[in-house]
C-alpha cells in the first residue's frame, strides 16, 4: 500500500459505504490503499451503484468500522 488517509478525512477510501480494495493500517488510524486511482462502487451514499475513486467525497460519509 502506498497512500493513506487517516479515518476522520471524509472520502470513500475512509468510509463504511464504499467498496473498494483498501486495508487498516496497522492501528486502524487510518485506510491505506494502492494508489489514487483506486476505485470502488459506493453502496449507499450520493453515488449509490456507482463506481467512485478513492478521494471522492459525498455528503453521505459514515466512518468505515474497521477504524478507530
Amino acid at each position: 500500500m502506498a497512500e493513506g488517509l487517516t479515518a476522520w478525512r471524509q472520502h470513500c477510501v475512509t468510509c463504511g459505504l464504499w467498496d473498494g480494495f483498501r486495508k487498516a493500517s496497522h492501528f486502524r488510524i487510518r485506510a491505506e490503499y494502492r494508489d489514487n486511482n483506486v476505485k470502488g462502487v459506493c453502496t449507499g451514499g450520493e453515488w449509490k451503484g456507482e463506481e467512485t475513486a478513492a478521494l471522492q467525497t459525498c455528503a453521505k460519509w459514515a466512518k468505515w468500522s474497521v477504524l478507530k
